[in-house]
C-alpha cells in the first residue's frame, strides 16, 4: 500500500453542480467543474490521476442503466442428499439421525396410546380385579410418558439445531457469494431481489432443514403405526373405516393447504405495502420535492386494503377448513360406532380373554387408531410441502454460491501490483462495450483514451455518451467486448482484480458511510492505516475545516453521532476513505 497523498500532491477537486442547459463547462484554477445540466440526472463523471501517489482517484456520479427483463441463468434442481449433506458437518449428521429417531418413536406412541386406551376400557368392564388390571395398564402409561418426553424433546431439539446451524452456514456462504459476483450479474437481478433471497428464501431453507423433517417422520410413523394397531385389533372394522379415510385425509390436507396459501397471500400483500413504504421513505427528498405525499399515502392505503382483504380471506378459508374437517370426523365417528356396535353385539357372550372376541375397548382403540393414522398422513403433507419449498430455495441459493463470475474479486490469479511499481498511466485502447442487459446498444465503439499520470481530466458530455461507462471500465466492473484497458501498459486481464482495486480510490457524488465509527470507515480504504495516516487523509478531504478534525474523539465516534454535528450529508468521510490507500 502506498502512503497517503500529501496535500501538495493532491489532485484537483471535482465538483458536480446541476444548473441550466446554457451553462458551459469551465476548467480553471486546477479545479475541474462539470456544470452540464446532465449532472443533475447523475450522468457526469470526472477522473483524477495522482501519479505521485501511485494510485487513481475517481469521482463520479454513476449512471444506472435501465434494466430490462432478460432471461436469467437456469437453476438446476438439487438432489435429496445434496440438500441435507452439502453444508453438514459430523454434528449435523448426528442431530439429523437423533431427531429422526425421536420423531419415529414419538409417532409410534400415538397409536400405542389408543391400544392402551382400549385395554383400560376392557379392564373397567372385566367385573373382577378391576383395580389390579387398571393399575398395570396405568403403569404402562407412565412408562410411555417418560419415553414420549425424551423422544419428543430430542426430535424438536435435534432438527431445530440442525436447521439453525446449516442455515447460518449457508446464509454466510450466500452473502459471501453475493459480494463475489460481478456488476453484470447484478444488472440481471430485479431491485431488492438479492436482499429478498437472504431474508425469505433462507427462511424457507431453514424450514426445509429444520423441525419439519422430524414432524414428517413422526406423522408417517403415526400413520403406519395407527393402521398396524387397527388391523391387530379388528381387521373388519378397519376395512370399513378405510372407506372414510380418504375423506379425512382430504379434509385435513385441504384445511392445511388453504391456511398455508391464504397466509402466503396475506404475507405477500403486506410485503408489497411495506415495500412501497420503504421505497417512498428511501426517496423522501424526491417525494417532498415533487409533492407526492398524498399519492404515496393513497397507494399505501390501497395496498393495505388488499392486505386486509387477504387477511379476511384467510379467516374465511380457515373457518371453512376447520368446519369441513369437523364434519368429516364426526361422520366417521357415526359410521365407526354403528358398525362397531354390530360387531360387539355379534360376539356377546364370548370371553373377554379370547383374542378373537370383539369388545368395546377394541372398537374404540381400532376406531381412534384409524382416525389418528389418517390425520397423521394428512398432517404430513404440509410438512413435506415445506421441505420441497426449502429444496427449491436451496437450489436458487446453491446456484449463486457455485457461480464463478468472469470478474472474480476473490480470485488469486493475475499479477499483484506493488505500490512502488504503479505510476498511474491509464489507457483505453480500441474499446467497444455494450451493457449485458442491452447488448444491441453499443455505448463505446472503438474508443481510445490515454490519461497520463498526474493529470487532471474531466469527461464532459450529454447523457448516454459513455462517461459513467468509462468509470465502470476503469474500476473493472465490466470487461469490454473488444479492445482492452491498460494500467501502465499492463492489460487489466493480466492484473489481479483485488490488487487493481487496491490501487484505486473511488468517491461518488452521493457517498455512503457504513455503520460503525468514522475511523473504521476511513480504514476501509486501507485496513492497516495508522492514526497519522487517517488524520492526513481527513485533512486532504477538506483541510482544516473538516468536521472530522473538530473533535478529538471523532475517529472513534459512531457515524450516527458525528452526523449530529453536520447539517447536511457531506462526502468528507468517504473522500478520506478513498485517500487512505
Amino acid at each position: 500500500m502506498a502512503s497517503p497523498v500529501q496535500p501538495e500532491e493532491a489532485a484537483a477537486a471535482i465538483i458536480d453542480i446541476p444548473i441550466d442547459d446554457d451553462v458551459t463547462t469551465a476548467i480553471q484554477d486546477d479545479y475541474a467543474l462539470d456544470l452540464s445540466a446532465t449532472a443533475a440526472a447523475g450522468l457526469a463523471a470526472a477522473v483524477t490521476w495522482a501519479g505521485s501517489a501511485a494510485a487513481l482517484t475517481v469521482a463520479a456520479t454513476p449512471t444506472t442503466p435501465a434494466t430490462p427483463v432478460i432471461p436469467k441463468e437456469p437453476v438446476e434442481a438439487i438432489g435429496f442428499f445434496e440438500f441435507y449433506l452439502r453444508f453438514a458437518d459430523k454434528w449435523d449428521l448426528i442431530f439429523m439421525v437423533v431427531g429422526t429417531v425421536g420423531g419415529i418413536v414419538t409417532g409410534a406412541l400415538i397409536p400405542f396410546f389408543q391400544y392402551l386406551f382400549g385395554r383400560i376400557l376392557d379392564s373397567l368392564n372385566s367385573g373382577e380385579n378391576i383395580v389390579e388390571a387398571v393399575s398395570g395398564v396405568a403403569l404402562q402409561f407412565v412408562y410411555m410418558a417418560a419415553v414420549a418426553f425424551v423422544a419428543a424433546t430430542l426430535q424438536v431439539f435435534a432438527w431445530g439445531v440442525n436447521g439453525e446451524r446449516q442455515t447460518a452456514r449457508i446464509r454466510g456462504e450466500y452473502v459471501k457469494a453475493l459480494l463475489r459476483q460481478d456488476i453484470s450479474w447484478y444488472d440481471t437481478q430485479t431491485r431488492g431481489e438479492t436482499a429478498t433471497i437472504v431474508s425469505e428464501l433462507t427462511a424457507s431453507l431453514g424450514d426445509g432443514l429444520g423441525r419439519k423433517n422430524g414432524d414428517v417422520a413422526e406423522y408417517i410413523c403415526q400413520f403406519v403405526g395407527g393402521f398396524v394397531i387397527a388391523f391387530m385389533q379388528s381387521w373388519r372394522l378397519t376395512l370399513v373405516l378405510l372407506c372414510a379415510i380418504p375423506a379425512v385425509i382430504a379434509a385435513t390436507g385441504v384445511m392445511a393447504t388453504m391456511a398455508t396459501r391464504a397466509q402466503k397471500k396475506e404475507a405477500l400483500a403486506y410485503a408489497a405495502a411495506g415495500s412501497k413504504a420503504h421505497e417512498s421513505l428511501a426517496a423522501i427528498r424526491t417525494v417532498q420535492a415533487l409533492r407526492l405525499q398524498d399519492k404515496v399515502k393513497a397507494a399505501y392505503d390501497r395496498l393495505l386494503g388488499e392486505a386486509e382483504k387477504m387477511g379476511c380471506e384467510k379467516a374465511r378459508q380457515g373457518a371453512m377448513g376447520v368446519g369441513l374437517l369437523s364434519f368429516v370426523i364426526y361422520c366417521t365417528f357415526s359410521l365407526g360406532f354403528f358398525y362397531g356396535a354390530r360387531l360387539v353385539a355379534a360376539d356377546v357372550g364370548c370371553s373377554m380373554n379370547d383374542s378373537g372376541c370383539m369388545t368395546g375397548g377394541k372398537v374404540l382403540s381400532t376406531f381412534f387408531a384409524v382416525i389418528m393414522g389418517a390425520m397423521g398422513l394428512g398432517s404430513a403433507f404440509p410438512c413435506i410441502a415445506s421441505i420441497v419449498q426449502g429444496r427449491s430455495a436451496a437450489a436458487t441459493i446453491f446456484h449463486v454460491i457455485e457461480r464463478v463470475p468472469a470478474i472474480d474479486a476473490y480470485s488469486k490469479e493475475g499479477r499483484v501490483l506493488a505500490p512502488a511499481e504503479v505510476r498511474g498511466q491509464m489507457q483505453l485502447r480500441d474499446v467497444t462495450f455494450a451493457y449485458p442487459t442491452r447488448p444491441e446498444k453499443q455505448v463505446c465503439k472503438h474508443y481510445n483514451l490515454t490519461i497520463e499520470a498526474g493529470k487532471t481530466v474531466a469527461l464532459v458530455g450529454p447523457s448516454g455518451e459513455g462517461k459513467s461507462t468509462i468509470m465502470s471500465l476503469v474500476l473493472r466492473f465490466y470487461s469490454p467486448q473488444e479492445g482492452e484497458v491498460l494500467l501502465d501498459g499492463i492489460p487489466y486481464s493480466e492484473i489481479n482484480v483485488k490488487s487493481l482495486r487496491e490501487r484505486i480510490g473511488y468517491v461518488g457524488q452521493e457517498p455512503v458511510l457504513f455503520s460503525g465509527t468514522i475511523g473504521s470507515n476511513i480504514k476501509a480504504g486501507k485496513e492497516e492505516a495508522t492514526d497519522e495516516e487517517m488524520v492526513a487523509a481527513a485533512k486532504m478531504a477538506n483541510g482544516k475545516d473538516n468536521c472530522l478534525l473538530r473533535f478529538s474523539l471523532s475517529f472513534i465516534a459512531p457515524v450516527l453521532l458525528m452526523s449530529i454535528f453536520s447539517s447536511s450529508p457531506d462526502p468528507e468521510g468517504k473522500l478520506a476513505q478513498a485517500l487512505t490507500f
